[in-house]
């Protein structure tokens, strides 16, 4: 059963006829079980059927199956699953009924006793083999089998109608009709910026450590690049003896090296070292970087699992698998190789941006203004596309559970989906 509505689970996409729609519920017993409902036969049912009783479940797979218009119908017991009345009245008013002639219907039950007029061919198996088989005259004329079969399903008939449960006979007797309100809730989303306590959850699920020490890292790659550039304009400057720097960068930068023109050496020395240290803490930042990704990981996976493995039994039915799967998937596939990447990114331009606009304002302190109002613009601008990009994929994660819900749907019932034209 897929986790829609009671009439969507007749038709299975097959064309609604409203005629033969209502003799399939009249047959299948199923018209006082929608009257309890006040969706009637537009309620979900959930997943699996679990807001359904054994005898309903059968009762509609049964409607599902003889409103098909196929030519073979196989029904596994679903006598067992029902009172003798409403047994009797299945096979009278459905078996026997319009629905199923012209077709072949092979059943499989142990009310032997109820469909014995109806059958034109009995097969009794034992332990998975052929005991017997004939027409039910050729096996009354057989001697006392055909007596004993139908002695041993009458009494098992009576059991089944003292322990069965959530029959049509049984829900008459209910004085209040079951709830209409949706089973399944939507799934929730959020809606504007991410807060604080989104960054703050998944920064302490990595370790404050780690990530001051990735910031720390990624601070000083973007401050050696900036002494990097410096060292270049210093070496260029050198060749014509035109170096012009202030007393506090002449402090740092005046080396006493000769011209470049006589020796390179010492400056191409000096520029691989600022090279090798940029490396060198490129690959040092990685650390922090990798371990933080897979303590938040593992550290919220296992919330999640904690989460769900002690939530009650009413969480499962109002959540579809799907839902849960995609949240253990997708979701956890995004924490180890999407966030981190963008986080560590966004560290980066960050800090680019910083020393890049503090360099240029420390050379010319008018650039202060227009810094600030490009600031603004930039803003403004990238706003927007934040707004929308976040709304994006917000709908993508949770657009993305009823199709994980489908596929294990689909997965569940793959034996009778693939089986269902050659009926």
């Amino acid at each position: 059963m897929s986790s829609e509505s009671i009439k969507d689970n007749i038709l299975f996409g097959s064309p609604f006829d409203e005629g033969r729609y209502q003799s399939t519920l009249e047959a299948c017993a199923l018209g006082p079980d929608l009257a309890l409902f006040d969706g009637g036969d537009e309620t979900e049912i959930g997943e699996k059927g679990v807001s359904l009783s054994g005898g309903q479940k059968a009762r509609i797979a049964l409607a599902h199956a003889v409103y098909a218009r196929t030519q073979f119908v196989v029904l596994d017991d679903v006598l067992s699953a029902v009172d003798s009345h409403t047994a009797e009245h299945i096979v009278q008013r459905c078996l026997r009924g319009p629905l199923p002639k012209n077709r072949t219907v092979v059943l499989v039950t142990h009310h032997v006793d109820l469909v014995t007029s109806a059958a034109g061919w009995l097969v009794q198996l034992d332990e998975g083999q052929i005991k017997a088989q004939g027409t039910p005259q050729q096996l009354r004329e057989s001697g006392a089998f055909l007596q004993k079969l139908e002695s041993d399903a009458h009494n098992y008939a009576e059991q089944e109608a003292i322990d069965s449960s959530g029959t049509a006979t049984n829900t008459k007797v209910e004085k209040e009709k079951k709830s209409t309100k949706k089973l399944v809730e939507d799934e929730a989303r959020s809606i504007g910026s991410v807060t604080v306590e989104v960054y703050r959850t998944y920064i302490s699920a990595g370790s404050y450590w780690l990530f001051g020490l990735l910031v720390l890292f990624l601070a000083l790659g973007q401050t050696v690049q900036l002494l990097q550039k410096f060292w270049i304009k210093y070496w260029g400057e050198s060749y014509n003896n035109r170096v012009k720097f202030s007393a506090f960068s002449r402090n740092w930068f005046d080396f006493g090296f000769p011209p470049p023109s006589h020796n390179v050496v010492p400056y191409l020395s000096v520029y691989l070292i600022i090279q090798t240290t940029i490396s060198l803490i490129s690959v040092l930042s990685q650390a922090p970087d990798i371990w933080a990704t897979l303590r938040a990981s593992r550290a919220l996976y296992e919330k999640m699992l904690h989460s769900v493995m002690r939530s009650p039994s009413r969480f499962f039915d109002k959540t579809p698998s799907g839902r849960i799967l995609n949240r253990f998937s997708q979701d956890i596939d995004t924490i180890d190789n999407g966030i981190q990447i963008f986080m560590v990114h966004a560290l980066t331009q960050a800090l680019t941006i910083i020393i890049a606009v503090g360099t240029i304002v420390y050379a010319v302190p008018y650039f202060i203004f227009p810094a600030i109002l490009i600031a603004y613009l930039h803003v403004w601008l990238s706003g927007g596309y934040v707004s929308v990009s976040r709304n994006l994929r917000r709908i993508e994660s949770t657009t993305r559970s009823p199709i994980v819900a489908s596929f294990s749907e689909l997965l569940a019932g793959i034996v009778t989906g693939e089986h269902w034209d050659y009926c």
